[in-house]
């Protein structure tokens, strides 16, 4: 294949010592998240002190499509 020769190249040119890095770079970036997932945000969600009920998402989806409805047709550009 003609695409071949070229990664060949870069893989070959590429020194070691800087692929083991990015791949434990990968792996500690990985295992972060997965502590942070497990020790940090379950414990966060668990102690909230209100629930989110379908017709409180509603009301303030609603609320929130108004306001911006009317922040919108007050300004001077859409793009803004």
């Amino acid at each position: 294949m003609p695409g071949c020769d070229a990664y060949v190249t870069i893989a070959a040119s590429m020194p070691r010592i800087e692929l083991w890095m990015t791949v434990f770079a990968g792996l500690a970036g990985g295992l972060a998240g997965v502590l942070w997932s497990g020790l940090v945000t379950t414990r966060w969600l668990a102690g909230a002190s209100h629930t989110e009920t379908a017709a409180r998402i509603l009301a303030g989806a609603v609320l929130r499509g108004a306001a911006g409805r009317r922040w919108a047709s007050s300004s001077g550009s859409a793009g803004d």
